[in-house]
């Protein structure tokens, strides 16, 4: 029997808000970093956060990793980003 799947998934559920405040330089802001967990993605991301820290003096205040790279991050990821006042998230893949 021919077993045919289907990769697809569903549409996000959400609402899609634009930032209300906009930062025109990264100097000296508090980042939060999310990796999704693909591979090398843990090699690439603290170079890429060494490389802002020289360059802009930010503060990294979370770095958070997905433990599932198929999944959306969890409520609490950005629930946490948002208590500890994140100016901005670098989110970041790999391969």
């Amino acid at each position: 029997m021919l077993r045919i799947l289907d990769p697809t998934t569903a549409e996000a559920k959400g609402k899609f808000v634009m930032a209300i405040r906009r930062h025109h330089t990264l100097k000296r802001l508090k980042i939060g970093v999310l990796w999704n967990g693909r591979p090398f993605g843990g090699k690439i991301l603290p170079k890429v956060v060494e490389l802002l820290k020289e360059k802009y003096s930010i503060e990294v205040i979370d770095y958070l990793e997905k433990k599932f790279i198929g999944n959306i991050a969890p409520k609490e990821f950005f629930e946490k980003l948002v208590a500890d006042k994140a100016d901005a998230v670098l989110v970041g893949v790999g391969d």
